[in-house]
């Protein structure tokens, strides 16, 4: 009995000590920041956030007196983007170097009639480990889309280039393979904030009934100071699982309930350039693709055929994008930045508007923004100007574009006070 006591006691303080060690392994580091912004608008205009993530200037709405009831300014001042994450790391497993992420931030807004019922709602941005072997990394949850990085514009407003750059987090499971300067990698990706748009307008059930996730594969090469890469996706959407079909009852025709296999798949693809001296860095990204609402692209996909059986045929539309960053200084810096985003329209003609992210009757889209940051210690202050042009018109369902344009502009004034830890 004697021996059995001693031996628990000595099997519990050995696993208290591994558990100890174990947990002296463990690394924790949090970061995060405190930021206070400021914004002005000339236009009312399509933004998230409580207007922070900034689009494009709404179309003229003009009234019988020929008054446009979009050209009125707006203003405001938040700090719901204050950020705080959390760095994990040790414990290594299986040969692998573990690590982890958790982050978030309070812009996950609660909205309720058209009124703001709650603006500190705290809202999940990251979430994810990483197991990384010599040349191989596995990182499994909510990181960044891979279509927004590993180049990405450097300016102040959240947005971060939106919509000219990509603008998605998702739970994914992502693979990369590096040799040397080079990166291959691959990601399988399901959607949580960021959604595709369809008759059930922005949900993640499009993607969830289709099964299959969105694919992207991609390389970059990094020698020195530069950046070079590429890569493309394919996504599949069931806008319907049930629809309506024509059939007789007792000699009449009646509409009923069935299921449908309506599917329609995208395609995307991007290249990509970084340059970075000591003071200077200049970037560049070019993307061409269809149906990238998720992605916070002007595009989306239509109707191009109402089947017998009750199911529809659709075609995308298609969008190109590029946009140009510079910034130069380190404790004062300046940077410009400008976009530009186009409707190609679609491969077959529709047969009513289209499921879009933004206005379905925009043409194009430019925008120009300088910058001015001072940076001391852990502070940074910022200021931006930032005007956005958008050419509205009328869309065409024959070829999804659109045609007789007019030109609505919004000028931004954005101000930041950031402080990091």
């Amino acid at each position: 009995m004697k021996k059995t006591i001693i031996t628990l006691v000595l099997g519990m303080v050995s696993l208290a000590c591994a558990a100890q060690e174990v947990e002296q392994k463990v690394r924790t580091s949090l970061y995060g920041y405190v930021r206070n912004e400021f914004f002005y608008d000339t236009r009312q205009s399509l933004t998230s956030g409580a207007g922070l993530l900034y689009f494009l200037p709404l179309d003229k709405n003009e009234n019988i007196l020929g008054e446009d009831l979009n050209a009125q300014a707006a203003s405001r001042f938040l700090s719901m983007e204050s950020r705080i994450g959390l760095r994990i790391a040790g414990i290594d497993t299986w040969g692998a170097k573990i690590s982890a992420n958790l982050e978030g931030d309070f812009d996950g807004f609660s909205i309720s009639g058209g009124n703001f019922t709650s603006n500190t709602v705290l809202r999940l941005r990251q979430a994810w480990t990483k197991a990384a072997w010599e040349h191989v990394e596995v990182v499994v949850g909510q990181t960044w889309h891979p279509m927004f990085g590993p180049v990405f514009p450097s300016v102040l407003g959240v947005s971060a280039g939106a919509p000219f750059n990509p603008l998605n987090r998702s739970p994914q499971l992502r693979v990369d393979y590096k040799h040397k300067n080079l990166r291959v990698y691959g990601a399988a990706l399901y959607q949580m904030q960021y959604l595709s748009v369809g008759p059930r307008g922005s949900s993640p059930e499009y993607v969830r009934d289709n099964i299959l996730p969105e694919l992207y594969a991609g390389l970059d090469y990094s020698p020195q100071s530069f950046v070079v890469g590429a890569g493309a996706s394919t996504i599949g959407l069931r806008p319907r699982i049930i629809g309506e079909k024509q059939i007789t009852v007792n000699e009449e025709r009646v509409a009923i309930p069935v299921k449908v296999s309506d599917h329609v798949t995208s395609y995307a693809a991007q290249a990509f350039a970084q340059y970075k001296a000591e003071k200077l860095t200049v970037k560049a990204k070019a993307l061409y693709g269809q149906n990238m609402a998720h992605l916070l692209q002007l595009s989306g996909y239509g109707i191009s055929a109402k089947l017998a059986d009750g199911s529809y045929e659709y075609s995308n539309l298609n969008t190109g994008t590029w946009w140009f960053n510079a910034t130069y200084g380190k404790t004062y810096q300046v940077g410009i930045f400008t976009g530009f985003s186009k409707n190609y329209g679609s491969s077959k003609p529709l047969l009513e508007k289209p499921y879009t992210f933004g206005p379905n009757n925009l043409a194009h889209l430019f925008r120009l923004c300088p910058q001015f940051l001072y940076t001391y210690n852990s502070w940074h202050i910022g200021m931006e100007y930032e005007v956005t042009q958008a050419a509205y018109g009328t869309f065409s369902l024959a070829k999804g574009r659109v045609t007789d344009t007019h030109n609505v502009i919004n000028h931004r004034i954005f101000a930041e006070i950031v402080y990091n830890f």
